[in-house]
């Protein structure tokens, strides 16, 4: 039997030693005409995206937050919305005037807590009807000081 036609003990080693690069390229192309593929689709969909700083706002227990102040670990956060190019367009005039862009967020405190104690907590957001958030922040640290706010 001739086994001509098999590869070489080198030439296979070769080959596999050369397999994590190609799987790491693959991927990486992968993740980029995705990308590509879906601001593509957005674009055709009449979509637009932009992406805005929002300050956070606390909510919690009233008896909780009448004797501590509560410091966000960042106090504003970026967030990435899409909607329809009229709605965006809304948000980037509010912006550029420095006005309200209708897009909150809030930083929900738990209650029980001590002063000078670190926690962390979800942020919701509420936005404007026909808007989505694309990308955004949904977990923070916060300080509690004590102290009135």
């Amino acid at each position: 039997m001739n086994l001509n036609w098999l590869p070489t003990r080198d030439a296979l080693i070769s080959g596999l030693k050369s397999l994590p690069l190609t799987i790491v390229l693959t991927v990486l192309i992968w993740m980029y005409a995705e990308s590509q593929f879906t601001a593509t689709e957005e674009a055709a969909m009449g979509n637009a995206v932009v992406t805005l700083p929002v300050t956070l706002r606390v909510s919690g227990p009233p008896e909780l937050l009448a004797h501590v102040r509560v410091e966000p670990r960042v106090p504003t956060v970026q967030i990435t919305v899409a909607g329809s190019a009229a709605k965006i367009g809304t948000i980037r005039s509010a912006l550029a005037a420095n006005k309200e862009t209708g897009v909150l967020a809030s930083l929900d405190v738990a209650p029980g807590l001590k002063p000078e104690v670190e926690a962390s907590g979800t942020i919701h957001y509420v936005l404007p009807e026909g808007v989505a958030l694309r990308e955004g922040p949904v977990m923070m640290e916060y300080l509690l000081r004590e102290g009135r706010p």
